[in-house]
């Protein structure tokens, strides 16, 4: 039995939960309902499994903290990477414009570039906004 937790324009969610190293499998399972037209939502991830092999040591916030839960970002945005582990954080860069993705329903392939650009930008500091000032994609490896 789950007891229902009630949420009210908090913003956000941050929950932390102790795993035993024993234990092989945790899920984390949030249920969402809509009370003004009665939809529900439900979203899980793994947290723990044969699947998951590696968890990343940073988080990605937004300026005012918020966590960053997108993947886009607005040309000239920053984000704030925190880590305790490491003073710096790598990161690549590809400095490409995607095309936007076919719908679900569509049978033709897209078309997909025969070579791809990447940029070493290097370590830069964690725990200090990081501008994202170029259009392309970001890779942050762990």
């Amino acid at each position: 039995m789950t007891s229902p937790l009630i949420l009210k324009d908090i913003g956000f969610l941050k929950k932390t939960v102790e795993i035993p190293q024993s234990q092989k499998t945790a899920i984390a399972l949030l249920t969402v309902l809509d009370t003004r037209q009665g939809d529900e939502y439900v979203f899980h991830t793994d947290l723990k499994s044969p699947y998951v092999l590696d968890q990343p040591d940073f988080g990605a916030y937004y300026a005012n903290e918020i966590p960053f839960d997108q993947n886009y970002l607005n040309k000239g945005e920053s984000l704030l990477f925190k880590t305790v582990k490491s003073p710096t954080i790598h990161s690549f860069f590809y400095p490409m414009k995607f095309d936007v993705p076919f719908p679900p329903m569509e049978t033709r392939p897209a078309d997909i570039p025969k070579e791809l650009n990447v940029i070493n930008m290097g370590d830069f500091l964690a725990n200090i906004p990081k501008d994202l000032n170029e259009e392309g994609y970001y890779f942050f490896p762990n």
